[in-house]
């Protein structure tokens, strides 16, 4: 048998500026440090988890791959349709020759009533959910 355990320790929040398009927008930006490596030839596949609370979107990603060199996560956001398009875009001040691993977790705020897919653009693949609020 075979047990897996997921521990969270040394939750960064950040204050980042965020994007925001009529009214659509990401907050509560937080990111764990980096814990996989890629220049190691392992790597964990990305996955999403989303929660709705009345208009509020609660979304984790997990196995987010940033540049080693990154300070901070921006999230931005922007409706077409019925898509959520959500590109999480690491600050990086000074870049570094490696590729690691964050979750990162943020709330997306603004969406009316309805059924939408969020589109994860910074993931290989894309990654898709469907979610109602």
């Amino acid at each position: 048998m075979v047990a897996f355990v997921f521990a969270v320790s040394c939750k960064k929040e950040t204050a980042t500026a965020t994007f925001s398009n009529e009214g659509l927008n990401a907050s509560n930006i937080s990111f764990t440090p980096c814990h996989g490596s890629y220049d190691k030839g392992f790597y964990n596949p990305d996955s999403v988890a989303v929660r709705c609370y009345g208009k509020t979107l609660f979304v984790t990603h997990f196995n987010l791959g940033v540049n080693c060199g990154w300070q901070d996560i921006d999230v931005r956001c922007r409706l077409s349709n019925d898509s959520v398009y959500i590109e999480e875009l690491e600050v990086i001040p000074l870049q570094a020759n490696c590729i690691c691993e964050t979750d990162n977790s943020f709330q997306i705020n603004g969406l009316a009533p309805g059924t939408y897919t969020l589109v994860f653009r910074q993931s290989y693949p894309t990654i898709y959910q469907r979610v109602t609020l």
